[in-house]
């Protein structure tokens, strides 16, 4: 004859083995996102007389939300050239893209070096850059210019960019 004890005992054990398993199988999951895993750039600010600056960190957003929060930057500007230069790597679907792009500079001076994007016909937005000399940062602007075709359901809306230290932004995704 079986002891009904035993049964409840036996019942309570497979419930707290189940729980244990949810329970780590929750944890590999949530320390498995691409975000605990990413070491985004620190911010970087270097100048070389008065004619080369260069800024790298991870772009942010003050006005909405960025689609990728892995979205990181390396700029140098020649003032010699009158272009800047941008190394850009991102994530989307866990899959790492890097593109490279050539500005104008529009303005080098004491304070300022501001470039912007080329308006190209098949764009869906444009990006105006302002690297302010004195403090050390890099802001800008997007905007969209067009609405069309693949660029359909681009927010209207101006974007104001900035560059910041990717190290703080991985830390707070990862909750620490």
């Amino acid at each position: 004859m079986d002891n009904p004890k035993k049964k409840d005992w036996r019942k309570m054990a497979i419930i707290v083995l189940m729980l244990g398993l949810v329970g780590t199988s929750y944890g590999w999951y949530q320390s498995s996102k691409l975000y605990n895993h990413l070491s985004l750039p620190s911010f970087h600010y270097f100048e070389y007389g008065d004619y080369y600056v260069s800024v790298e960190g991870t772009l942010t957003s003050s006005t909405d939300e960025l689609a990728n929060k892995f979205h990181t930057l390396d700029i140098t500007c020649n003032k010699t050239e009158k272009i800047c230069r941008q190394a850009q790597a991102d994530t989307v679907f866990n899959i790492l893209s890097v593109y490279t792009q050539t500005f104008n500079i529009t303005d080098w001076n004491d304070q300022y070096i501001t470039f912007s994007s080329e308006e190209d016909t098949l764009a869906c937005v444009k990006y105006d850059y302002r690297i302010d000399r004195l403090l050390k940062t890099l802001n800008g602007v997007r905007t969209t210019i067009n609405t069309a075709g693949t660029c359909e359901g681009m927010s209207t809306v101006p974007m104001k960019l900035e560059l910041a230290d990717g190290l703080k932004i991985s830390l707070k995704l990862q909750g620490r």
